[in-house]
């Protein structure tokens, strides 16, 4: 090839189109490296009960029972439609259904092995989804920068991301409303770029943000958020171009945008009956805080730097033994002081080309919608008592936004505009000088490394390691084993029975009592205890009852709860007696004749 036809191709159509598409399997194939080697836990478990069509209702309460009966949530009824999804999910559930829609129709697709549900099957689709937020945040980074480089680069931070891989592993709906959430960021850019001109927004692209709007609704609620900090900055945008040109708040640009906002707000109303009814519940309570706690004022704000951070980069977190914290702690210093560095040269190239005309409104749209919604998490976490910062998935909110000024910050140095003067790019701890492009190269090979450790199982680990606590009970127990938990029954939508119940599945998947290399003296069996205030049903009543029915010698594992039995002799050995492993709160108690 010559050298004209190659700069053809180089700056072609088809070479910006092979590059995507090498971008987008290089990250579905990060997603999907060892998609089923972490044991699933119980939100995961939550996904699939109610994707399949079933509900956590039909597990029986106060009863003993063996671990297919435990599973059965999780079988395959050929019978169940969608109609049973959407209703079993509202019975039950504080989670709107389209992606649990999705999900029962992407697995209808999947062989089944036996019906029990494949853990593969289910983390599949949000990995598809996953890869699918590379083509789709090069499309935000066009829209927003105009910028081809910008639009590649922010696609390889999306690719590397170690936040979105940890999303896409997970059999959950946050990779979902993910691309919701850039679509209408999309839309978003369009819109800001129209008014900024004065421009009417074309209708088909009104009509499409307000379905995408109300399709992150029936996705996620926290997508309101989203539109709400779109809301604030078309706002602040409109207010300075009424102070500008007198009467601009009601020219015909932005009575569009009042029509998007209108439909939006029906989109969000929809759904408030069902708000209404799952308020209140269980499931609503755990973000709340308590203002008298010490660490109230400061904990959203490290939660939220830190989530920051693991959008670009991640140490190893997981260690054991020495050699394995040696490990840790050598990753965090080497990522925290590459973090400073590369952050330091960010900012100066973000505060650069928002010097400049071509590149200042790409920063002003999402730089100013980044902002914002990290004040309204602020506004939400001290203001309600909600600390919507402690789980960093619901940052999907924001995220991909700070993906996409990280590749504007990259691209500067990558391939900087001949008007701009790129800042010198000095080793930290030395003299040594490197070029824009080794800076990028170095934010690559560390993006990497970050993502390895996603997949490998040394970040972001499940909240529960079954992995590690059933090896515990198999070390511990030489009788047959009971394992049992209480749960919540109250007025509103409740879920039964999701910790335990992966902690079966993991015993199905890897520790199958049927196998003769398993330390087990009998299948393990299991009960459910149930705690109703309204009813007046306590687990310290109706335990003792149950164990008066099982036959000695025997083994009990409690989960979450611990009385006093010794009288029902049930006695806790002095060894492993009580603890936490694998972040399950147990008590271990040996009951005989």
């Amino acid at each position: 090839m010559d050298t004209q036809k190659f700069k053809r191709f180089y700056t072609g159509r088809n070479f910006h189109i092979i590059l995507l598409v090498l971008w987008f399997l290089i990250g579905l194939g990060i997603r999907l490296t060892h998609l089923s080697a972490k044991p699933p836990w119980m939100d995961e478990v939550s996904t699939v009960v109610f994707s399949l069509g079933n509900r956590t209702g039909s597990l029986p309460l106060d009863q003993i029972m063996g671990i297919d009966e435990l599973l059965s949530p999780i079988r395959w009824d050929p019978a169940a439609t969608t109609g049973d999804v959407i209703r079993h999910l509202l019975q039950e559930n504080n989670h709107p259904p389209a992606y649990f829609v999705l999900a029962h129709l992407w697995m209808k697709l999947l062989p089944w092995n036996d019906g029990l549900a494949s853990i593969w099957a289910a983390r599949s689709l949000p990995a598809l989804l996953g890869a699918l937020s590379i083509p789709a945040i090069f499309t935000l980074g066009w829209l927003a920068f105009r910028s081809l480089l910008v639009a590649h680069l922010s696609a390889v931070v999306m690719m590397l991301s170690p936040f979105a891989i940890f999303l896409a592993q997970e059999a959950r709906h946050y990779t979902a409303a993910t691309l919701v959430v850039i679509a209408s960021l999309c839309c978003f850019s369009i819109a800001v770029r129209a008014v900024h001109a004065y421009k009417p927004l074309p209708l088909r692209t009104l009509c499409l943000w307000v379905g995408i709007n109300a399709l992150g609704i029936a996705t996620h609620y926290f997508c309101s958020l989203t539109s709400l900090s779109q809301g604030c900055v078309l706002l602040a945008l409109c207010w300075r171009q009424s102070r500008r040109r007198k009467g601009a708040w009601i020219q015909t640009h932005w009575r569009r945008i009042y029509i998007v906002a209108a439909g939006t707000l029906v989109g969000v109303l929809i759904w408030a009956p069902v708000w209404l009814n799952f308020y209140g519940s269980p499931q609503a309570s755990f973000l709340k805080v308590n203002p008298t706690d010490p660490f109230y004022w400061i904990n959203p704000l490290i939660q939220s730097l830190a989530g920051w951070i693991f959008v670009v980069l991640t140490p190893a977190t997981v260690g054991y033994r020495l050699h394995g914290l040696v490990f840790v702690i050598v990753t965090i210093l080497f990522m925290l002081a590459f973090l400073i560095w590369m952050a330091a040269l960010l900012v100066r190239s973000l505060r650069t080309q928002l010097q400049q005309s071509d590149t200042r409104l790409g920063i002003q749209i999402i730089g100013g919608f980044f902002v914002v919604a990290n004040i309204l998490f602020f506004l939400v976490s001290y203001g309600l008592g909600q600390d919507i910062t402690r789980g960093h998935r619901y940052n999907f909110v924001f995220f991909p936004s700070l993906i996409v000024l990280v590749g504007a910050g990259l691209a500067l140095y990558w391939e900087h505009h001949p008007k701009l003067k790129v800042p010198v790019i000095t080793l930290p701890f030395s003299q040594i000088k490197i070029s824009g492009r080794q800076f990028v190269a170095s934010v690559v090979t560390v993006g990497v490394v970050s993502s390895l450790f996603v997949v490998l199982n040394l970040s972001f680990p499940k909240f529960f390691r079954p992995d590690r606590f059933i090896p515990l009970i198999q070390g511990q127990s030489t009788a047959p084993v009971v394992i049992g938990t209480p749960t919540i029954i109250t007025p509103k939508p409740t879920v039964i029975g999701i910790e335990i119940m992966g902690l079966g599945w993991e015993i199905q998947r890897r520790f199958n009592p049927q196998s003769a290399d398993q330390n087990w003296a009998a299948p393990p069996r299991f009960l459910i205890l149930e705690q109703n205030h309204e009813q007046q049903i306590h687990p310290d009543v109706t335990l003792p009852q149950k164990l008066a029915e099982i036959e000695r010698p025997f083994d009990l594992w409690l989960l979450n709860y611990g009385p006093d039995l010794s009288e029902h002799k049930c006695l806790v050995p002095e060894e492993y007696g009580q603890g936490v492993k694998g972040a399950y709160h147990y008590k271990h108690y040996v009951c005989r004749s």
